[in-house]
């Protein structure tokens, strides 16, 4: 159900496109484009599926899953703000909280000068802590890689999981499809098998390793 009052209510909070400003694209992949805005005097993530207008089942599953952790105090989890469409395209945006500290990837360009096994301890913490709070709730990430891991501050360490596009219910995972990013899938993925709670661990393992190798 959509309402007007985001703040004391889970529902979903439709945004007039009109009320956004200084729009500038971010990030771009074969699902969607990222754009940043100012929105009720704070700067938001603009998350347009490409095609969504014909694709309304999978955005609204994205929609709901961020939806399950907003205004919950899960801090490792993106918070949603609500959804809006480009007048133009007709596609559906999803509005996130803002990370200012990008992504993973991007965190590590900037310090791995000073990155140390204390602040990688850290993170993976962080970032696992957010990955059983999926899990809780009988989910699959499904697209579990550095770059939807990302940081909402540039110099203090706060981490939030994002990307919910491939979420899916534990048990509820198409077999035939096989998505992510190739070297984070797990081995049982790539051999046919369905997506599980432990490919996600299989995904988490595999970032973990992969940043050890700058320390």
């Amino acid at each position: 159900m959509i309402t007007n009052d985001y703040e004391s209510s889970p529902k979903i909070k439709w945004i007039p496109h009109n009320q956004f400003n200084d729009i500038k694209e971010i990030g771009k992949n074969g699902f969607s484009t990222v754009y940043s805005a100012i929105w009720d005097n704070k700067q938001v993530a603009l998350k347009c599926l490409h095609n969504s207008q014909n694709f309304i089942y999978e955005f609204l599953n994205e929609v709901e899953v961020y939806l399950a952790y907003t205004n919950q105090k899960f801090g490792d989890i993106l918070n949603m703000y609500g959804i809006s469409q480009n007048p133009d395209s007709k596609e559906f945006i999803i509005v996130l909280e803002y990370a200012k500290g990008g992504t993973f990837n991007d965190y590590l360009y900037r310090n791995y000068k000073t990155f140390d096994w204390l602040n990688n301890i850290r993170i993976l913490i962080t970032i696992i802590k957010g990955l059983k709070g999926i899990h809780q709730k009988q989910m699959v990430h499904c697209d579990f890689h550095p770059g939807n891991i990302l940081f909402k501050y540039i110099k203090y360490i706060s981490i939030c999981i994002s990307d919910f596009g491939l979420c899916g219910e534990v048990g509820n995972i198409d077999e035939t499809k096989i998505y992510g990013v190739m070297p984070y899938v797990a081995p049982e993925v790539l051999r046919g098998k369905p997506y599980t709670q432990a490919a996600d661990i299989y995904s988490f393992v595999f970032c973990s390793n992969w940043k050890t190798t700058f320390l």
